[in-house]
């Protein structure tokens, strides 16, 4: 009986955590959606322009790699 008690009130902790994510990550998308969309109202077309231009160097910074920095050929297949 104790067992069966047991089980069930592991059952029931389950459930609410579970729930308790559900409910986190909806509001969670709901947040980020809304913010997205009063932040795009709110600046100025200088700063959206400001903002594009950052996103593009953080892909720069990111895409930059070895053979870039020291100007090294691409790599060729070896035939064998």
């Amino acid at each position: 009986m104790e067992f069966l008690i047991g089980f069930m009130a592991g059952l029931s902790v389950l459930a609410v955590f579970l729930g308790g994510a559900l409910v986190g990550w909806k509001a969670k998308e709901r947040d980020a959606k809304h913010h997205a969309t009063v932040t795009a109202d709110e600046l100025t077309e200088a700063q959206k322009q400001q903002l594009r231009d950052e996103r593009e160097a953080w892909q720069a910074l990111h895409n930059y790699g070895v053979e870039e920095a020291y100007d090294y050929p691409p790599p060729v297949a070896k035939e064998g």
